[in-house]
C-alpha cells in the first residue's frame, strides 16, 4: 500500500509524542516529540523529529495541541513528502477507557466515554481528547482510533478488581482497579508468545514495566488477571516520584497533623514521593551512583524499590498457581538495570528461576537471561507502545 501511513499519537498535558508507520509493513518511518505545549515565551529546543538518516530540533512556541500537531503535519509534508491524505489512520493512546476492552474507531460516544474517564484520570484523558480533536482537524480523511491503556486489564476477575469499600460507593463512582500500561503489556505478551513458540492464549507470564512509572501484570492464558496499579497509576510499585502502595490512613493523618488538604497529600504522593522522596533523586541511575558513594538513603531507596517488586512477583506466582512460562523485564529500568533484575530474582530457585548472572549483565535489547536449567524462563524484552498502537489500528483497518 504505497503512500498509506498510520500515525500514532500520545498526547500529554504539555507534550505530544508521535511515530509514523507504513500501513502495510508497520515499518517505522519517523518519530518525534513536541514539548512545553501551552507554554509562552522562549525556552530550549522543544520540537524533535528523527528518521533513520536525519534529526531535526527546533525552538518553537506551541500555544496548544492543535499548533503542535500542525507542526507535525508540516514536518511530515515538508521533510518527508507525506501529505495529510497519505495518513489513512491516526491511533491515539488514551489512558482511561473504563469499559472498553479493545481499540475502537472514535465517534461521539467514544469521546463522551473519554470525557467521563477524566473523572478517574484527570491528568491524562483531557489531554488525550485534545490530541484527538487536533488530529481530526489536521487529518480529516483519516480513521481516528482510540487505543486504551486500561483495555488489556478488563479481563481482571472481580476478586482482583473490586475494592472492599461500600458497594454503593463503588457503583456510584466506578471505584475499581483499572490498571495501566496495558498497551505495553499487550505488546509484550505477543512478543513473548512468539519467543516461546506458543499462541498468546497459551501463555502464563509475569510482565514488568519498570520505568519512571512502574507496574507489573500477571497474565494467565494470554489475559491479564491482576496488575499492580489500581484506579490510578499511583498504586503498586515504588516509582520515580510516586509512592506506590501506602496505608490509606496516612492521608487523613497528614491532613490532620500537617494542616494540608487532601489535594496537597495527593500531590505529595504523586510528585514528591517514591525514589525522589526517599533519597532526593528520581532517576534510578543517579540513585545507584549515590549508593555507590555511600549514601545510605539512596541504598535504602533501592532496597525499598526491589522489595516491592519482589512482593508482587511472589503474589503473581501464587495467582498463576506456580505455572509461569516466563518473567519479562521491560521499560527503562527493566531493560537496562542488571543490578535490579539480579536482586529481584535472588533466591527464587523455589519458583524454577535460575538467573544467568553473566547474561544478565550483558543483556542488550531482546535477550534471554536464565540458565535454561529452571522451568521458568527470564527475558528482557524492549517494549514499544507506539508499535502496539499501530498493530491495533492495522487490525481495525483490515476489519
Amino acid at each position: 500500500m504505497p503512500h498509506r501511513h498510520i500515525l500514532c499519537l500520545n498526547a500529554g498535558s504539555s507534550s505530544l509524542k508521535f511515530k509514523l508507520y507504513g500501513a502495510s509493513s508497520l515499518t517505522q518511518l519517523c518519530s518525534g516529540l513536541c514539548e512545553r505545549v501551552g507554554e509562552v515565551g522562549p525556552g530550549a529546543d522543544n520540537f524533535h523529529a528523527t528518521t533513520l538518516v536525519s534529526r531535526v530540533s527546533q525552538r518553537l512556541e506551541f500555544r496548544d495541541h492543535a499548533a503542535a500537531l500542525q507542526r507535525v503535519e508540516c514536518y511530515l509534508k515538508g521533510d518527508l513528502g507525506i501529505h495529510p491524505h497519505d495518513v489513512v489512520a491516526v491511533g491515539h493512546r488514551v489512558v482511561m477507557g473504563r469499559d472498553h476492552n479493545e481499540a475502537v474507531v472514535i465517534d461521539g460516544s467514544v469521546k463522551r466515554a473519554i470525557e467521563e474517564g477524566a473523572l478517574l484520570a484527570p491528568l491524562h484523558n483531557p489531554a488525550n481528547l485534545l490530541g484527538i480533536q487536533a488530529a481530526e482537524q489536521a487529518f480529516p480523511s483519516a480513521t481516528q482510533v482510540a487505543v486504551f491503556d486500561t483495555a488489556f486489564h478488563t479481563s481482571i476477575p472481580p476478586c482482583n478488581r473490586t475494592y472492599a469499600l461500600p458497594r454503593t460507593l463503588n457503583k456510584k463512582w466506578g471505584l475499581a482497579k483499572y490498571g495501566f500500561h496495558g498497551t505495553s503489556y499487550r505488546y509484550l505478551a505477543k512478543r513473548m508468545a512468539s519467543q516461546l513458540g506458543k499462541a498468546v492464549g497459551d501463555c502464563d507470564l509475569i510482565l514488568m514495566h519498570l520505568g519512571a512509572g512502574a507496574s507489573m501484570c500477571a497474565v494467565k492464558g494470554g489475559r491479564s488477571i491482576d496488575t499492580s496499579m489500581g484506579m490510578s497509576p499511583m498504586a503498586g510499585l515504588v516509582m520515580a516520584t510516586r509512592s506506590g502502595d501506602v496505608d490509606p490512613s496516612i492521608i487523613a493523618f497528614l491532613v490532620d497533623k500537617e494542616g494540608v488538604t487532601a489535594d496537597d497529600v495527593e500531590r505529595i504522593l504523586n510528585n514528591q514521593s517514591g525514589l525522589l522522596g526517599l533519597c532526593g533523586k528520581n532517576d534510578l541511575r543517579d540513585v545507584h551512583e549515590a549508593a555507590r558513594q555511600g549514601d545510605g538513603d539512596a541504598q535504602l531507596a533501592i532496597d525499598v524499590f526491589v522489595s516491592r517488586v519482589r512482593h508482587y512477583l511472589a503474589s503473581y506466582f501464587f495467582q498463576l498457581e506456580g505455572r509461569v512460562d516466563a518473567i519479562v523485564f521491560s521499560a527503562g529500568v527493566g531493560e537496562h538495570d542488571g543490578e535490579v533484575r539480579r536482586r529481584v530474582l535472588e533466591g527464587m530457585g523455589w519458583a524454577g528461576v535460575e538467573l544467568d548472572v553473566d547474561m544478565n549483565e550483558k543483556a542488550s535489547g531482546l535477550a534471554r537471561i536464565d540458565t535454561g536449567a529452571g522451568k521458568t524462563q527470564v527475558w528482557v524484552v524492549p517494549t514499544d507502545e507506539e508499535l502496539g498502537i499501530a498493530e491495533e489500528v492495522k487490525m481495525i483497518l483490515q476489519a
